[in-house]
């Protein structure tokens, strides 16, 4: 299996930008989904609570998912999160690479820090300018930090990624 793997990504060079790019479109997109689906999960909710003719069972097992919607999402999005950055690195170690890539990586980190500041600023203001997003956005934990601190880490791992592309040892 690591074998195919590795076949598949041999000829791709010096593009892990793009596969940060997309690292960052993916967790982006999640997000969106997870704080419109508390929304919904929400308003299910409340939905179903007024209807008289449900049993009480029921209400209380809708009302237990929405409950735990926020830990059991937060804890989704690192698992995505960590499993992207584990599948990226592995790609990016496997890889060979020449060293005159190197001028065009940093080119292209510089560019996805720039991605990394609009994707920020796209997350604030989708969800400052509504309140009620605004309340379930706050309500999660680890979606907020990591959006505060998106440029961070975004440099962070794009650093580490560049590493692992090119300090290799070579045979």
């Amino acid at each position: 299996m690591v074998l195919n793997v590795a076949k598949s990504v041999r000829g791709k060079r010096g593009q892990f930008q793009l596969d940060l790019v997309t690292l960052l479109i993916i967790i982006f997109v999640f997000v969106i989904l997870l704080v419109v689906g508390k929304l919904v999960t929400t308003q299910i909710d409340d939905a179903v609570q007024t209807i008289d003719e449900i049993p009480a069972e029921p209400k209380n097992v809708i009302s237990a998912i929405d409950d735990g919607y926020i830990k059991f999402m937060d804890g989704a999005f690192l698992f995505l999160f960590i499993g992207l950055l584990i599948a990226l690195w592995f790609t990016v170690w496997i890889i060979d690479t020449h060293p005159i890539f190197f001028v065009i990586s940093i080119i292209s980190m510089i560019s996805l820090v720039l991605v990394a500041m609009l994707v920020h600023n796209v997350y604030f203001e989708m969800f400052t300018d509504d309140a009620t997003l605004s309340s379930i956005a706050a309500d999660f934990t680890i979606i907020p930090f990591f959006m505060q601190n998106l440029l961070a880490i975004t440099i962070v791992v794009s650093g580490i990624t560049g590493v692992l592309l090119f300090a290799k040892f070579r045979q």
